[in-house]
């Protein structure tokens, strides 16, 4: 793989329950490999956002693990991160599909033509003010053309492109991505980040539907605070910020 270190090591797997829980079983018996990749044809338990399992048909999608130790970041401003990964996920379909309106739904799922495309799931460890570890989970839906998920719209690489990609082309289109924003907050780049991640905000100084504490209303989307909240403005001009799980979207 033509990078520094992301995807230099890949163990490649048939069928795993997550390959996050591999990653995190590989760094606890092996230690920290940074840029080591855990890839899987399938997961019978592939873990999403909240608790929520990533579906994908066997060999048609990316699912995959990457390794990292952002020991230069404190952990009081570790979202950062996911704003990092998000732009390296939503920069590597802009490369694979030129063109297409991409946009990151808060906090961190990758939207094509505003039909979700892809999932990030970090889980880190933390050794007193800095991050230890960091397992990135990236599931991509690639070549699938069918989807049997509720309420939500899901869009693949090659239904846009409508043609096959190999998989292998995307988890290199993504690790180079990954790496180039990776090295950007190693640099200290932090503000150009956040500032990129704002940009490319879904909805981003829209009204949208929310569900929360038991109701529906609209609120406008202003941005996404260093800590990782989401901030709205309601019709009174009230302003608010909300944790992942306090609102959700409709």
């Amino acid at each position: 793989m033509n990078t520094l270190f992301i995807g230099q090591k890949v163990i490649r797997l048939s069928e795993i329950d997550s390959t996050n829980n591999y990653a995190a079983q590989q760094v606890k018996e092996n230690g920290v490999l940074e840029g080591l990749v855990i890839i899987a044809d399938y997961q019978y338990n592939g873990k999403g956002q909240r608790s929520k399992s990533w579906e994908s048909e066997k060999g048609k999608n990316l699912l995959c693990s990457i390794v990292l130790t952002p020991n230069f970041i404190d952990v009081s401003n570790q979202f950062i991160l996911n704003k990092g990964i998000a732009l390296a996920v939503l920069k590597a379909a802009e490369m694979i599909c030129p063109g297409s309106f991409l946009r990151i739904k808060w906090p961190n799922d990758i939207l094509m033509e505003d039909k979700k495309l892809a999932g990030i799931l970090i889980e880190s460890s933390i050794n007193g003010s800095q991050i230890g570890s960091l397992i990135v989970g990236i599931g991509m839906n690639v070549n699938q053309l069918k989807f049997e998920v509720e309420g939500r719209p899901v869009i693949s690489i090659s239904q846009e492109l409508g043609s096959e990609i190999t998989i292998e082309a995307v988890l290199q289109t993504v690790c180079k991505s990954l790496e180039v924003e990776y090295l950007k907050l190693k640099a200290g780049k932090l503000k150009q980040i956040d500032e990129e991640y704002q940009q490319n905000l879904w909805k981003l100084n829209e009204w949208q539907l929310f569900k929360l504490k038991g109701k529906t209303e609209k609120l406008k989307i202003l941005g996404v605070t260093e800590s990782g909240f989401l901030k709205t403005e309601n019709a009174d001009g009230e302003v608010a910020e909300w944790r992942n799980g306090e609102v959700e979207f409709i």
